[in-house]
């Protein structure tokens, strides 16, 4: 299964959590991060990955609302959350 999200440093609207719109996004230090799971023979592996996008890159990305109102990016740049998850046994 692999997920991607353009997510928070740009995407900041009227109904975003306080903090999102405070939070300073260059502070996340982490780029790359892995987790392994196993139990009797079955097995997890996922991966999360963060990157840079430009705003017009993530606003393309984005999938257009069927009603109401998108949010708006604000800013040159979004982060880019990648989800990779496989299982196995």
């Amino acid at each position: 299964m692999v997920t991607a999200l353009a997510v928070t440093a740009s995407v900041v609207g009227p109904s975003s959590p306080a903090w999102a719109k405070s939070y300073d996004w260059s502070r996340v230090e982490w780029s790359e991060l892995s987790y392994r799971a196993s139990k009797m023979g079955v097995g997890i592996n996922s991966n999360v990955a963060l990157s840079k996008i430009s705003a017009d890159k993530a606003a393309a990305a984005l999938v257009k609302p069927a009603e109401g109102t998108a949010l708006v990016l604000e800013g040159p740049e979004s982060l880019l959350m990648t989800m990779h998850t496989k299982g196995s046994g």
